[in-house]
């Protein structure tokens, strides 16, 4: 029988934000992409049991992770090849753990450069993808165990800022370098506050990408910033018109 994948915390914290504020079931299944089963039984759970989590199941647990099952058949097949007497994938898994190989997602940092490492960034560009790293205890943080990151967009690419609203399109525009508070500041009072008052009127709400900058506008209340939760990205519309252009 195939395992029902569940729904991570953070779309179950998702689910019920979205329901407080009034919203249907169709309209958050749809909205976050998931089945209308799933956001029905997150908000059972909430409105019986006031929690997020599953409840614990009976039965043995597993002993192995996800990230050990996926690798071992591909360990096995490629020692196979090279032995005539053939291993099986629970015997790969038993000696990876006896020999404190624990399968984990390699952590990302950011690239810098060998002589400053603390102060200047490489402007590459960076997979999205895990990677699956086989380490053992303490070697976390190694150079062979992560992956490099950037924090801001490079390596030719293009940074841009852009809004929509009232089902339109606003002011898309370039931003040449890394953004700071001057450059953030500028396209609020350039492109922000001009496409607000353009697409809905004088007394729009600013959805915010993120809280990095806080303007002088924003401090006298000018600008009037909605209210997100921490780490909901996906809760921002524009994180979706992004996700669209992006496959497209």
């Amino acid at each position: 029988m195939k395992i029902k994948k569940e729904l991570s915390s953070e779309f179950r914290s998702s689910v019920v934000t979205l329901s407080k504020i009034g919203e249907s079931i169709r309209k958050i299944a749809k909205f976050l992409r998931i089945f209308k089963g799933a956001v029905q039984s997150t908000l059972e759970r909430y409105r019986s049991t006031g929690r997020l989590k599953s409840k614990p199941r009976s039965g043995r647990p597993r002993k192995t992770t996800k990230i050990e099952d996926d690798a071992a058949p591909e360990i096995t097949a490629d020692l196979n090849g090279r032995r005539e007497d053939p291993v099986s994938v629970s015997t790969i898994k038993r000696r990876l753990r006896k020999a404190g190989l624990f399968g984990r997602i390699a952590v990302k940092k950011p690239l810098l450069r060998a002589e400053n490492k603390y102060e200047s960034k490489l402007e590459i560009f960076g997979s999205k993808r895990r990677v699956y790293v086989r380490l053992s205890v303490g070697e976390r943080r190694s150079d062979e165990c992560v992956v490099g990151t950037v924090k801001h967009v490079g390596g030719g690419s293009l940074m841009a800022w852009g809004c929509f609203g009232n089902n339109k399109t606003g002011d898309l525009h370039r931003i040449e370098g890394t953004l700071n508070k001057e450059g953030y500041k500028k396209i609020l009072e350039g492109h922000a506050l001009p496409s607000g008052r353009r697409l809905i009127g004088r007394r729009f709400i600013f959805s915010k990408l993120c809280k990095s900058f806080l303007t002088e506008k924003e401090r006298r209340r000018e600008i009037v910033v909605m209210a997100w939760p921490p780490q909901s990205p996906d809760l921002n519309p524009i994180e979706l018109l992004w996700e669209e252009l992006d496959r497209k």
